[in-house]
């Protein structure tokens, strides 16, 4: 794009001259037969003050003029552009240049970043602008979501930010902080930035749907259902070798996470490590100082119960170290052992057996454990607890005996196993041809160490 020619903008100085009103730059543009373009008029005026009058100051640029040299122009001219508005009212030039900063830091543009905060002092750091959805979020929320860290690094440098402020949408607060979309790109360098940062606060506030810890565990479970896809080898050790698992131990450094925070559906970090099978994560929060295992709205979120819902053997082995509650009863009526019977989990059984403060004799409404078992076809269980002491001859709430029960079951196996039992023959766990057995001294060694 040309500039203007030498004469033009000396004349053009002389109406500038005798009113620096910005009208006067459009009649000379007309006088002249020149259309105003804002780039190529601020480039005529870089131009003309170092032509004939380098001490000329107008009252104002227009702001399509600073806007379009940040955004198109050479540094040099940006940097002209924005010496020449140094004139502009410090108010209305205050908040031209939040709303520049806030688009530059958008687009990433570190060096003009670095050059507006150098021209400008009244720049704030932590200004709120509109992207193109109706959310008001500030410039480091979104440079993070954007993935401009190297200009995201550069503002967590700045003594005056602030890591805690929140997206808003249609003027309520949200839950979101610039923490928020770094946990969610993994970025654990940024996460350990802004947690050294003495603004930044990951605990959730009253009302929060959930807490930092939380965003952190769903994003690591959803991190081991990838890894785990197809991948024989995969171990839980392994899988917790990955960013977001990292987040979550710094998250729990900071004893400021919220771990006991009830999610807006009712769901605890630790409930929800259970829900997700995750055995390390469950493992780290257990034994976090402050933890409230029991504390619960929804008795069916219990951790006991969860556990014994997911199958998770070693969760409830720390749930009974802990001194968990484990004779929890939902609301259907099911204790911890019945919902581990119908599962089929051995491991989660044979743990609520071994501890002497399990309940055995609940029954629900006449139902045993290993009515269950049966009904469910869960071999396994059926063995262990009937060599827990569970009797096959006692009548549920319809007056069906466990035999009664497993002669008419259609799982393979589940009539010999128990029939077996019945006649005092130790069965396989299998079910399969319950005479091949092993001594019961062997059995009780294998089941029980």
């Amino acid at each position: 794009m040309e500039q203007f020619p030498n004469e033009i903008i000396l004349e053009m100085g002389k109406w500038l001259e005798k009113d620096t009103d910005l009208n006067s730059l459009s009649r000379a543009c007309k006088t002249f037969s020149v259309v105003l373009d804002p780039l190529l008029y601020t480039r005529s005026l870089v131009q003309f003050d170092a032509i004939e009058y380098p001490n000329h100051r107008i009252k104002a640029l227009p702001k399509t003029a600073l806007w379009k040299t940040a955004f198109g122009g050479t540094r040099e001219s940006f940097i002209k552009c924005m010496r020449l508005d140094n004139t502009r009212p410090r108010r209305k030039r205050g908040k031209l240049c939040n709303e520049l900063f806030w688009h530059l830091c958008r687009d990433g543009n570190l060096e003009r970043v670095k050059l507006l905060l150098e021209h400008y002092e009244e720049v704030d750091i932590n200004c709120l602008a509109k992207d193109h959805i109706p959310l008001t979020s500030s410039a480091l929320y979104v440079v993070i979501e954007r993935g401009h860290l190297d200009v995201a690094r550069f503002l967590l440098e700045h003594p005056a930010i602030n890591c805690s402020i929140r997206v808003q949408l249609a003027g309520q607060l949200l839950p979101r902080t610039p923490l928020c979309p770094a946990i969610s790109r993994g970025e654990v360098e940024l996460v350990r930035l802004m947690l050294a940062n003495r603004t930044c606060d990951p605990s959730p506030k009253p009302g929060d749907c959930r807490s930092m810890l939380m965003f952190a565990i769903n994003k690591w479970s959803a991190f081991r259902i990838e890894a785990f896809k197809g991948n024989k080898d995969m171990t839980e050790e392994i899988s917790s070798q990955n960013p977001f698992a990292e987040i979550t131990r710094m998250l729990l450094d900071t004893g400021r996470a919220g771990i006991n925070h009830r999610s807006s559906d009712g769901w605890t970090a630790l409930e929800m490590a259970i829900g997700d099978k995750n055995v390390i994560a469950f493992e780290w929060l257990i034994n976090t100082p402050g933890v409230d295992i029991d504390v619960n709205v929804n008795r069916d979120h219990h951790p006991a119960l969860l556990a014994s819902q997911r199958g998770c053997a070693r969760m409830m082995e720390l749930l009974i170290e802990k001194n968990a509650e484990i004779n929890i009863i939902d609301s259907t009526g099911w204790q911890t052992l019945h919902v581990a019977s119908m599962t089929g989990s051995v491991g989660v059984v044979t743990a609520l057996l071994k501890s002497d403060r399990l309940d055995r004799s609940y029954r629900n409404q006449g139902d045993s454990a290993l009515h269950y078992a049966i009904s469910y076809g869960n071999k396994g269980v059926v063995w262990v607890l009937i060599r827990a002491g569970w009797s096959v001859d006692e009548p549920d709430r319809f007056g069906i005996t466990g035999l009664q029960h497993a002669r008419n079951s259609k799982v393979p196996g589940m009539k010999e196993l128990v029939q077996s039992r019945a006649a005092g023959i130790p069965p396989t766990v299998d079910g399969e041809s319950p005479l091949k057995h092993l001594p019961v001294m062997i059995w009780d060694h294998i089941l029980w160490g």
